[in-house]
């Protein structure tokens, strides 16, 4: 017997993004209205002539969707541009 999307529980899925593209896939993850994290923390960056912090992402290439996985979602998120695989 098939499962409705309503008997199906919301699941953490780490979903693997192009190299140094996770910022922009994080934001039209959350254009579809999908709940997702994108852990980030700061660093000194090191440039010719001044010091900066900046964002980096704490998994780079990964970020993280929080949804109930049926076929439907699952395409959603495979088809969203920059995303690669879960």
């Amino acid at each position: 017997m098939p499962f409705s999307p309503s008997e199906i529980s919301p699941a953490w899925y780490a979903v693997y993004a192009q190299v140094r593209h996770e910022s922009r896939v994080y934001s039209r993850l959350i254009a579809k209205s999908l709940e997702c994290l994108f852990p980030q923390m700061e660093r000194w960056s090191r440039r010719r002539d001044r010091r900066k912090k900046i964002q980096v992402p704490m998994f780079p290439g990964y970020l993280f969707v929080r949804t109930a996985l049926d076929n439907y979602q699952q395409v959603k998120i495979l088809q969203t541009p920059g995303v690669v695989s879960f």
